[in-house]
């Protein structure tokens, strides 16, 4: 069995159990069959692919995880069709093609995510677009918020718990206006932060946060008690976020219009099932780790040509042994386990 069969089976099988126990918090029922027009991605460096260079351009298709290299001369170019991201996975479920983000055919799924965007960002390009009936919308943003929240911690010592309760408040109001307008909007909760190689790196005394201990911003579970508590500190504020999106002032959730995929419960539970091998390490162990978590899209490559940077062995390459790529973004395993997550719920939700 070739490499990319082994992952490909490995993960379609590992989150079938999660998902099911997942649908239940999220809203869905009894519903007609939707078949979605025209489809929207909008966040940041999780749902990021660069589309929006010619083909002949350095990094055109390049994405936050483990890129496949298909030539090096005289430019680097990356395969536009493996490794998919989730997006692209969830594009493909409705038959759809990505596309850029001015892109507005029928077929096609435009791609609206650039690296940094914070939830302001993310609003000020929904603004942009006049959806339709039946348009699907898919977002996942707030991370680059969270981020910028630690380091205000990290700096300070001030934990922004009203800060974040809000940017989540403010992207729901955004998500709760869109439906309005007929279309319907798939949207995440982030990943736990907390559990990522990024929260290792910088949490040198304490390592990644204990999954097996509650954190919920509502109740005030699992905020540090200290000030170099920074794994504690990312997976709180990413609570935080994700209790303003989904909490009583957030999204309206009735399963009909607006789908939710719970991807912070799905890490957590991820890394105390041991659904994956080391769901704290990164898959490219060779990125250089930055405190601010701004990488290049490309440091983390293997190729049919040469191998110019790590992942080189098969175990690496097939990716199905790591939840994360580098920093706090998605391996090869971790975009198709997330995307299964995504195409579960939108099934659940719209066509059972």
């Amino acid at each position: 069995m070739n490499s990319k069969n082994r992952w490909q089976q490995v993960v379609r099988g590992g989150l079938a159990v999660l998902s099911l126990a997942l649908l239940a918090s999220c809203g869905g029922g009894k519903r007609e069959a939707f078949h979605p027009g025209h489809m929207y991605v909008f966040g940041d460096e999780y749902s990021y692919i660069d589309v929006n260079q010619t083909p002949s351009s350095n990094n055109t298709y390049a994405r936050y995880s483990v890129n496949y290299v298909t030539s090096i001369s005289p430019i680097t170019v990356y395969s536009a069709i493996y490794p998919w991201t989730w997006t692209q996975y969830l594009s493909s479920h409705y038959g759809k093609g990505t596309s850029p983000c001015a892109n507005t055919d029928a077929d096609q799924t435009s791609l609206c995510s650039a690296p940094g965007d914070t939830v302001d960002d993310t609003i000020t390009k929904i603004n942009t677009k006049n959806f339709q009936k039946d348009e699907l919308v898919v977002i996942m943003a707030g991370t680059r918020d969270v981020l910028n929240a630690y380091q205000t911690f990290k700096s300070s010592g001030t934990l922004d718990e009203a800060g974040m309760k809000n940017a989540g408040i403010k992207l729901a109001q955004k998500i709760n206006a869109i439906v309005t307008t007929g279309a319907r909007v798939a949207v995440v909760t982030l990943p736990d932060i907390g559990l990522s190689p990024y929260a290792v790196a910088e949490d040198t005394s304490h390592g990644h946060r204990d999954p097996a201990q509650s954190v919920d911003c509502s109740t005030g579970d699992g905020r540090p008690a200290a000030t170099d508590e920074y794994a504690k500190a990312m997976s709180y504020l990413t609570s935080c976020f994700n209790y303003g999106l989904r909490g009583a002032n957030g999204i309206t959730n009735d399963g009909h219009k607006i789908a939710l995929i719970n991807a912070f419960d799905w890490s957590i539970l991820i890394a105390k099932n041991t659904s994956v091998t080391y769901p704290y390490a990164a898959q490219c162990a060779s990125v250089t780790h930055t405190t601010a978590a701004t990488y290049d899209p490309t440091t983390c490559n293997y190729d049919n040509v040469t191998t110019p940077s790590s992942p080189t062995t098969t175990a690496d390459i097939s990716g199905a042994t790591y939840l994360w790529s580098f920093g706090p973004w998605l391996s090869i395993a971790g975009h198709q386990l997330l995307a299964n997550l995504a195409m579960t719920r939108v099934d659940y939700n719209w066509d059972s």
